[in-house]
């Protein structure tokens, strides 16, 4: 059944007092989150439909969209005014070549599969930092409360299958609390080891990465095994017991007080977040805070808390005090990139609610 069958009325606005339905996504390298979500006149998001579906399983977007409209046939009944779907990896031309996955969308194709609904692709780490407007107090928990500077530029960071990066910067003339988003692929700089551990890592992953290892080979999910595989093999454990080991097992792990090897792995995994976090706050002077983005830290925020990433974060030499004074705030808000898309979807594709 083609998609354009799912889509009564797409082409048209709501009714009067209504507000404008719009699809958005967030598309990582393991899951395709799809909502369905209402934007009102003071950027208010409400989702009223979502769900997650593991990329490998659907096998492409179009099975992907069609499941999700199976799925929810009474708000799709309504009309949908616009599109907007964060994705993993760089936009060029409305175009995004996937990194950790193998899918190709382009914004012009999810047009044609809606219908002729207005649609827009984005880097899934712009939509979460334009997220962080729709934030509130009880979706956020504070690693350093810190005091906000002006201009009050912000980083957004997020570790899940790789590493995302955005920047919402204060521009020149702009109000206080308004930013412009620009998304970045900091997580392909080069890594840096901050530990002995880390250096003997790299040394392991240099000839099997090809020579260039990169922030998000060790800061991420694959990352934190890779890591625990390192310090396992430091200390004599067999090769067989580590295999299919994921980073959610090593987590529990970690978490479960009696795996030695797993917490120091997942020890050096936070102080090495929090490096790259600090490294990256001080490349355009992060004043008005940092934002810990993506499923690991929102899924464990106290194993976050408990010390290795902050001091991580404050390891940047004579900048210790500076590291010191900006926020830090985890976000607990698992629909973060698919507020973002919304607001995206409402104010930039939708022409406005």
């Amino acid at each position: 059944m083609p998609l354009t069958s799912l889509m009564p009325n797409s082409s048209m606005p709501g009714s009067s007092g209504t507000p404008h339905l719009h699809l958005c996504a967030d598309i990582g390298g393991t899951h395709a989150r799809l909502a369905l979500a209402e934007v009102r006149a003071d950027s208010r998001v409400s989702i009223l439909a979502v769900e997650r579906y593991l990329a490998s399983e659907t096998g492409s977007l179009a099975a992907t969209l069609k499941r999700f409209a199976a799925q929810f046939p009474e708000p799709w009944a309504r009309g949908v005014r616009s599109a907007c779907f964060g994705v993993a990896g760089p936009v060029v031309d409305g175009r995004v070549e996937m990194t950790n996955l193998d899918w190709v969308i382009d914004e012009r194709e999810l047009r044609q599969m809606l219908g002729g609904v207005p649609s827009k692709v984005i880097n899934d780490f712009e939509a979460a930092a334009r997220g962080v407007d729709a934030m509130g107090d009880a979706d956020l928990a504070c690693l350093q409360p810190g005091a906000v500077k002006h201009p009050a530029h912000q980083l957004v960071i997020g570790a899940g299958t790789g590493l995302g990066v955005a920047w919402r910067l204060q521009m020149p003339g702009q109000a206080p609390g308004r930013h412009q988003v620009f998304p970045g692929e900091g997580g392909h700089m080069a890594f840096a080891p901050v530990s002995a551990v880390q250096d003997r890592c790299l040394a392991r992953l240099r000839p099997e990465l090809g020579g260039a290892v990169s922030v998000e080979h060790l800061i991420s999910g694959p990352g934190l095994v890779r890591l625990h595989a390192a310090i396992a093999q430091d200390l004599g454990v067999p090769s067989q017991a580590l295999e299919g080991l994921t980073a959610k097992d090593v987590m529990e792990r970690a978490t479960s007080g009696q795996d030695a090897v797993a917490a120091q792995a997942l020890d050096e995994f936070l102080l090495a977040y929090g490096a790259a976090a600090g490294s990256l706050a001080l490349t355009l002077m992060a004043r008005g805070g940092v934002y810990l983005a993506g499923g690991l830290a929102a899924r464990w925020p106290d194993c976050v808390r408990q010390g290795a990433f902050m001091r991580g974060f404050r390891l940047a030499g004579p900048y210790q005090a500076m590291l010191s004074s900006w926020p830090v705030h985890i976000v607990l808000n698992p629909d973060l990139g698919l507020l973002g898309a919304a607001l995206t979807a409402s104010v930039e594709v939708g022409h406005g609610v």
